[in-house]
């Protein structure tokens, strides 16, 4: 009996010695390493700074930005920061991301040719481009017939802000010739002199062609750029195509293409077409 009791005491002790070791084993496991808290900060107001701006002071504070979206916005420059989110004020974690609306540039289209066009047909061209009819004169001209556009300023080819006004000059046809003064009364026809012998009259000077100009390379420049230097050169601005379907030209866009090549010779007045895209999905230029 003394036998079986101490048999008990040891299973006993036993027992309590497992169950310690286990209870140590647990709060070594479970207790893990203390977690170092995050650090917050306050989120500063983007709202009415450029985009580059935006991303410096977002830099300064330990977070970045993200320009989500960009709208058409009247009176507001291209870039500028019209909304955030969170607001101003806010509490982020430090590389925290702040989302942004961002004001896009202002829509341009190209002037329509309005040369040799009715005015009913100018203003076609003009309401579909987007585009007003402006002020009007009239010009005598002796190829141009009464009741067609002349010209137009800006000339056709010209890119500018979507809503703009566009000028034209209307033909009035020919200019009528004076009408003859009254014959005076008939005199004597006296005897008429020989007239001296004249040499011959030489064959007139041909007319030189128009000078051949050089294309220069327009891309890798904004729109805006580009449209001047072309201007500048020489030529006018030809059709404008974005690339992917779907983007919307701003005066920011980057032309990766163009026809007429650089270094090619054309002469002046020729339509230089320009292919632009969004610079933000430009990696190289040219691409």
């Amino acid at each position: 009996m003394g036998t079986s009791g101490a048999t008990w005491v040891a299973a006993i002790v036993a027992l309590l010695i497992l169950a310690a070791v286990a209870f140590l084993v647990f709060r070594l496991l479970s207790g893990g390493t203390p977690t170092t808290p995050v650090t917050q900060v306050t989120v500063p107001s983007f709202v009415n700074l450029s985009l580059v701006d935006a991303q410096a002071l977002a830099a300064q504070n330990g977070i970045s930005v993200n320009p989500s979206s960009f709208v058409q916005a009247s009176g507001v420059a291209a870039n500028t920061v019209l909304e955030q989110d969170p607001a101003a004020g806010a509490k982020i974690d430090r590389g925290g991301v702040v989302t942004l609306k961002v004001a896009a540039g202002q829509e341009t289209v190209p002037v329509p040719d309005l040369r040799n066009r009715t005015e009913q047909e100018a203003f076609n061209l003009l309401a579909t481009a987007g585009l007003g009819l402006g002020p009007k004169t009239e010009a005598f001209d002796p190829v141009v017939a009464a009741g067609r556009v002349i010209n137009s300023t800006p000339v056709g080819g010209s890119v500018v802000n979507k809503g703009t006004e566009i000028a034209y000059v209307l033909s009035k046809g020919p200019e009528p010739s004076p009408s003859p003064s009254p014959s005076p009364s008939p005199t004597p026809t006296p005897t008429p002199t020989p007239p001296p012998t004249l040499p011959p009259t030489p064959p007139p000077t041909p007319t030189p062609p128009p000078a051949q100009l050089t294309v220069a390379d327009y891309r890798c420049t904004t729109l805006a750029q580009a449209t001047g230097d072309i201007v500048g050169d020489g030529f006018i601005v030809g059709t404008v195509s974005d690339e992917p379907d779907g983007y919307v030209a701003t005066d920011a866009s980057i032309v990766i293409d163009q026809s007429p090549n650089p270094g090619q010779k054309r002469p002046s007045g020729t339509a230089i077409d320009l292919v632009v895209t969004d610079p933000a999905s430009l990696a190289t230029c040219p691409p």
